[in-house]
């Protein structure tokens, strides 16, 4: 009889607020070379942030459940990258990946959820501010790779990744690109949609049951992060 798969942690959380970067919120990520058909948003900071801190210090607890070492686990939480002249550097900035095969629910500043129809026409784009809604949890796959000796051997890689369920939009920057999300009060002029309620266009999480969660994702160490 093979031996059970063992048993995965999820640890819920609101994080942010964040600068968005390489947003696929209104629809999913389907063109160009990292393309993979998910809804995803990556949440930049300062490593000095309020924002930041939370999600190390979920981090921290996150592997001290699943009883993995923060040293060379891959986590969601990546030191931001950019090209100059052709070569990749930091950006001093780092950033927490967030991915998921569902559609988010997207919801104001205050709380409201953004019709289907309304987000399509907004086109969230980089730049847009906000929180993030989500979970963590652990994860291990295999990947074939090439040794010095040039022989394929089959690698395992544990890490943590972080699914995406919602947005608070606290600042729209048009681009290409059930909740437990209250009012946010920490944002001055906090973005609000002001129109019709359209409750039969607003996405809905209330499907899923928790059953059909994402796997986690080996985006590889480039920009890695050690907590």
């Amino acid at each position: 009889m093979a031996a059970a798969k063992p048993k995965k942690t999820y640890v819920d959380a609101i994080l942010g607020p964040f600068v968005f970067s390489h947003v696929h919120l209104s629809s999913p990520d389907t063109e160009g070379q990292f393309a993979d058909n998910k809804y995803k948003v990556d949440g930049v900071a300062d490593p000095k942030s309020k924002a930041i801190a939370e999600v190390e210090a979920t981090l921290k607890d996150v592997l001290k459940k699943v009883g993995l070492p923060a040293k060379g686990t891959n986590l969601p939480l990546k030191k931001q990258m950019e090209k100059v002249d052709g070569k990749k550097q930091e950006t001093g900035k780092l950033f927490l990946r967030a991915k998921s095969n569902r559609a988010p629910l997207i919801v104001d500043a205050s709380g409201k959820p953004i019709p289907k129809e309304a987000l399509k026409k907004m086109k969230i784009g980089a730049g847009s501010e906000g929180r993030i809604e989500g979970y963590f949890t652990d994860y291990e796959t295999t990947e074939r790779v090439r040794n010095a000796d040039g022989e394929v051997e089959v690698i395992t890689i544990k890490g943590v990744s972080f699914t995406l369920t919602g947005i608070q939009l606290l600042k729209l920057v048009n681009g290409g690109g059930g909740s437990r999300f209250g009012a946010y009060e920490g944002y001055e002029g906090g973005f609000t949609y002001s129109g019709d309620d359209g409750d039969e266009d607003a996405l809905d999480l209330s499907a899923d049951d928790g059953d059909d969660r994402d796997a986690g994702d080996a985006d590889g160490d480039e920009g890695g992060l050690d907590i």
